[in-house]
C-alpha cells in the first residue's frame, strides 16, 4: 500500500503546469516555527510517546472523569432502587442538593423507537454494497458504516459494552443494536485511536470470524497491536499522510487522509500516548462528497483547523469532477462529554465546539484558497458544509445525559433568538451558577461563551450584516445543517443538505423535536 506524505503531496492535479506541494503552502501561510510544529504530525519523543498537547499529559483527568461517572451511577441507584432507603436518598441528592442524576431524562428508555431506527426496514437496512450513492449508517457512538463506490468503510468498531459493570452499553438492553454478524463485507476499517470506546477487541475479532480480512488504516504506533488481533493488512499513518484505494467493485478511487486530533491514546491506564491519535478525511475522487470523521478530540486550535482545511482543500483539488462546484463537506464531530469543562476541555471538545467547527473550517478554507490564488469565500464553504453529531448516547460519561448534545443545541437556538440585553442577563446568570458549583449540576457558561464565539465568527463571514441579521443567519444555518442521526439510521449525503434556509432539520430525536429548553 503506497502512501503519500505532506512533503510530497501535490496541491493540484498532475495536469497543472507547476503543481505546488502542501509544504509549499506552509511557506505561503507564513507560519511561525511553533505553528509549524502544531501543524505537522507530532514527532515521537525519546520516551516513545506521541503527545498532541501538553495539557493531555495531566494524568489526573481520566480518573476524575471515571470517578464522576461511577459516583453518579451509584447515587442514581441509591435514589431509585433500595426499598425505603431510596426515599431518603432521593430527598438528599435530588431535592436538597439538586443533583442531575438521570441518564434518560426524557424517558427515552421507555420509548426505544425514539432512540433507534428499525434496522429491518428497507429504508434503514444495511446494504451489501452501495455503488451509485454515498450513504452513512450510524451504528452508535463513533462506529459509522460509510458506503460508496462499492466500498464499505467502517470507523472505530465497538459493539456492546466497554466493561459490563462500570461502563455498560446504555442501549444494549433494547436489543436493537446492529451486531458484527449483520455487517456486510468490510473493505476498510479506520481507527482514530485505541481507546476502548473506539477499539473493541471482541468486535474486531467477530468481523474476522465472518471471514473478512479488511484493510486497517491506523495511527502511528498501533500496527503491532492490530496485527496481534489477527489482521493481516495494517498500515500506520501520521497526520497529513494519505492513501488512494480502488473500489473492489467499481474500480473507482477513494482517497483517505489522516488528519489532526488533540487527544490521548492508551488502553491500560499506564500506556498513554504510546500511539498517535487522529481523524480521517474520506474523498471518493469521482463524487462530490468529502467526509471529515473527527474521531475523538479536544477542540482543535486555530493552526490545526488550518491544517485540517489544507487537507480538505487538497482532496477537493484532486477530485475528478468539475471544480466550479464545491464538494459536499460532511463534518462528523464528537459532542462531548460536555461536563465538567475543567475536566473535559484538555481531551474532549464540547457540543459548542462541534457547532462552531463548521464556521472555523469555512474561514480556514477561505484563507487556504486565497493563498492558493483561487479565492473562495467562507460563506460558500459554509453553505457546502453539514455538521453531523456522533460519539454520544451509547455510553454514560460524566454528568452528560442521553441526547445531551441535542439539549445544548436547543439552548443555543434559544440564545440566538434573544437580543443582546436578554442574552447578557442569561450569561451573568450562568456565571453566577458557576460560582456555586456542586456535583452533577450542569455548568453552562461554555454555551453562552460559545454563542458569543459563533456571533464573532459569523461577523467574519457576513461582513455587512447587522447583529440581528447575524443572529438570524446563524439560527437559519445551524437549524438546517446540524443533524443528530438516531442509532441504526442510514442517510444519503443529499439528505444532510436537503433542508433549506429557515427549515429546521428533521434528522434528530423525536423526544426533543419541538422541545422548549428550560433556561434555568
Amino acid at each position: 500500500m503506497r502512501t503519500t506524505k505532506i512533503s510530497t503531496r501535490k496541491l493540484h492535479k498532475k495536469a497543472d503546469s507547476n503543481p505546488a506541494t502542501l509544504m509549499d503552502m506552509l511557506t505561503r501561510l507564513n507560519l511561525t516555527d511553533s505553528q509549524k510544529t502544531e501543524f505537522l504530525s507530532p514527532v515521537r519523543r525519546s520516551d516513545k510517546r506521541y503527545v498532541t498537547s501538553e495539557s493531555n499529559l495531566d494524568t489526573k483527568i481520566d480518573p476524575r472523569i471515571f470517578r464522576e461517572t461511577q459516583v453518579k451511577r451509584l447515587f442514581r441507584w441509591l435514589a431509585n432502587k433500595p426499598p425505603v432507603a431510596k426515599i431518603f436518598f432521593n430527598w438528599l441528592f435530588v431535592k436538597t442538593f439538586k443533583m442531575k442524576l438521570d441518564y434518560f431524562s426524557e424517558n427515552e428508555d421507555k420509548k426505544p423507537d425514539t432512540i433507534f431506527k428499525d434496522k429491518t426496514s428497507d429504508e434503514h437496512k444495511i446494504e451489501e454494497r452501495v455503488t451509485d450513492d454515498f450513504k452513512i449508517h450510524n451504528l452508535g457512538h463513533a462506529t459509522q458504516l460509510i458506503q460508496t463506490e462499492g466500498m464499505n468503510i467502517l470507523t472505530d468498531p465497538v459493539f456492546g459494552n466497554l466493561a459490563p459493570i462500570v461502563y455498560p452499553s446504555m442501549t444494549k438492553s433494547f436489543k436493537k443494536d446492529i451486531r458484527p454478524n449483520e455487517l456486510p463485507p468490510i473493505d476498510v476499517i479506520l481507527i482514530s485511536h485505541n481507546h476502548r470506546d473506539h477499539v473493541d477487541e471482541k468486535s474486531l475479532k467477530d468481523i474476522i470470524k465472518k471471514g473478512h480480512q479488511p484493510t486497517l488504516l491506523v495511527p502511528m504506533g498501533d500496527a503491532a497491536y492490530f496485527k496481534g488481533l489477527g489482521f493481516k493488512t495494517v498500515q500506520e499513518f501520521e497526520w497529513h499522510e494519505e492513501v488512494t484505494l480502488r473500489s473492489p467493485t467499481t474500480n473507482n478511487q477513494i482517497t483517505i487522509c489522516n488528519v489532526p486530533a488533540d487527544h490521548r491514546s492508551g488502553r491500560k491506564g499506564y500506556d498513554s500516548h504510546k500511539s498517535l491519535v487522529s481523524g480521517w478525511v474520506i474523498s471518493p475522487k469521482s463524487r462530490k462528497e468529502i467526509v471529515y470523521f473527527a474521531g475523538d478530540t479536544a477542540r482543535l486550535n486555530d493552526t490545526r483547523i488550518l491544517s485540517l482545511a489544507l487537507d480538505v482543500y487538497s482532496l477537493y483539488q484532486h477530485k475528478k469532477i468539475d471544480l466550479a462546484a464545491l464538494p459536499q463537506i460532511i463534518n462528523m464531530n464528537p459532542g462531548g462529554p460536555n461536563y465538567t469543562r475543567k475536566d473535559m476541555r484538555p481531551t474532549h471538545q464540547s457540543a459548542m465546539d462541534s457547532l462552531t467547527s463548521a464556521f472555523r473550517l469555512a474561514l480556514a478554507l477561505e484563507e487556504i484558497s486565497r493563498k492558493d490564488n483561487q479565492p473562495i469565500s467562507a460563506e460558500k464553504w459554509l453553505k457546502a458544509t453539514a455538521t453531523v453529531f456522533m460519539h454520544h448516547n451509547r455510553f454514560e460519561l460524566g454528568p452528560d445525559r442521553f441526547n445531551e448534545n441535542m439539549f445544548i443545541y436547543n439552548r443555543v437556538c434559544s440564545y440566538l433568538k434573544m437580543d443582546d440585553d436578554e442574552f447578557a442577563r442569561h450569561h451573568r446568570k450562568q456565571s453566577d451558577k458557576d460560582a456555586n458549583w456542586s456535583l452533577f449540576k450542569r455548568r453552562k457558561t461554555f454555551i453562552t461563551r460559545g454563542v458569543s464565539e459563533l456571533r464573532y465568527l459569523a461577523s467574519s463571514i457576513w461582513h455587512e450584516a447587522s447583529p440581528s441579521e447575524i443572529n438570524d443567519k446563524l439560527l437559519s444555518f445551524i437549524q438546517s445543517r446540524t443533524h443528530f442521526p438516531l442509532i441504526n439510521e442510514k442517510l444519503t449525503a443529499q439528505q444532510f443538505f436537503q433542508f433549506g434556509n429557515g427549515i429546521s432539520s428533521m434528522i434528530k430525536p423525536e423526544t426533543t423535536k419541538g422541545h422548549k429548553p428550560k433556561l434555568r
